[in-house]
């Protein structure tokens, strides 16, 4: 599921909710509502921008492929 992803993808970054929340201007409470499907993303932008972050693709966030390493070669660098 995409929250299941996104918790792995931030764990496996070493992040917490209130880092990700305070890089990505949206708050800790709000990220863990995505992570257990509380609340869907508000945005197809935070969406891009959280698989940025955890240097994954959005496909592998929404469970279009199981590789969380792959990314698009034309993308840029993650932040």
């Amino acid at each position: 599921s995409v929250g299941s992803r996104l918790r792995e993808r931030r764990e496996a970054a070493r992040l917490t909710l209130g880092q990700v929340g305070a890089y990505e201007s949206i708050t800790a409470q709000y990220l863990s509502q995505l992570e257990t499907e509380k609340r869907s993303p508000n945005s197809w932008d935070l969406l891009a921008q959280l698989a940025r972050r955890y240097n994954t693709s959005a496909d592998y966030l929404l469970g279009l492929t199981d590789d969380p390493t792959k990314r698009d070669k034309n993308a840029p660098p993650p932040y």
